[in-house]
């Protein structure tokens, strides 16, 4: 049986200032594990014996950086394959078919 997901609501000033310009690995809230690269991340993981499908994993911008984040109000079927930053391709493809 699926483990049901529950997001608890984060402090994202708190997990910049401390966890900013790494990756984390969050479960419930709370921040189990974290390290610079990725790599060092799942080195984490993997050191304290963490089960990773019951892991969030993400990266925390540095408190200082400026993120923008593409929206839209209409179907993505209809967005111009040039509109679609391309660390967003494969989502698209995703969608579309």
């Amino acid at each position: 049986m699926k483990k049901l997901i529950v997001m608890k609501a984060v402090s994202y000033a708190k997990l910049q200032r401390r966890y900013g310009g790494k990756f984390v690995a969050r479960e419930d809230g709370r921040v189990l594990a974290s390290g610079l690269t990725y790599r060092q991340l799942l080195q984490a993981i993997r050191k304290r014996h963490l089960k990773r499908e019951h892991l969030i994993i993400g990266y925390v911008p540095p408190k200082d950086a400026i993120c923008i984040y593409p929206t839209t109000s209409f179907p993505p079927s209809r967005l111009r394959r040039s509109a679609i930053p391309g660390w967003m391709a494969d989502t698209h493809r995703r969608w579309v078919s």
